[in-house]
């Protein structure tokens, strides 16, 4: 029997891979999560949650997200794909999608685990989200490093000022010595 030519994926399949490609490549960060044991309403209340927070969620075919996921150039990504995988998809700040997972779970009692995530390339282990999800905003990491720059910055000022205050006294009094000395000699 002669061997089949080599199949063409169909292109509703294309288009998915197509899609979830371009939805890792927009989300800030991309939370893996098996979901087995939710129910229907607990899966609504986790969408409405992601949604109200600027994110998404999706389940996934592990063969399709394999290969959007290669066509992005991430690696060693296997234990996310392991059993049934939906995806959490955070915008904007990465460290908000894997707090409200966490809450979520601490709230509901949730039978949600998280696999693990993207971010960009890079994927993240389970304890990596968690250390994520404690990280404080941008903002205030922002915050925090200006200020770390503008301490010793603000010493230096009070250090020079207080050396040009004296230099200023040392320079003061000399003066009036000089005129002092001025006037007895004449």
């Amino acid at each position: 029997m002669p061997k089949p030519d080599k199949v063409e994926p169909k292109s509703e399949k294309v288009e998915k891979v197509a899609n979830l490609e371009k939805a890792l490549g927009e989300a800030s960060v991309a939370v893996f999560m098996d979901f087995r044991g939710l129910d229907a309403q607990q899966m609504v209340r986790l969408r409405r949650q992601l949604h109200d927070a600027g994110g998404a969620c999706r389940v996934v075919k592990n063969t399709l997200t394999r290969l959007a996921l290669s066509q992005r150039g991430a690696a060693g990504f296997d234990a996310l794909l392991e059993g049934s995988t939906a995806i959490a998809f955070g915008r904007g700040n990465e460290a908000t999608t894997p707090k409200l997972l966490q809450e979520f779970i601490r709230a509901n009692r949730s039978p949600l685990r998280l696999k693990g995530g993207l971010l960009g390339t890079r994927v993240l282990s389970p304890q990596e989200l968690t250390q994520l999800a404690a990280s404080p905003p941008r903002e205030v990491l922002i915050a925090q490093v200006v200020g770390s720059f503008q301490a010793p910055m603000a010493g230096l000022v009070s250090v020079l000022s207080g050396l040009l205050g004296g230099l200023v006294m040392v320079l003061q009094a000399r003066g009036q010595q000089l005129e002092q000395q001025g006037g007895k000699s004449g």
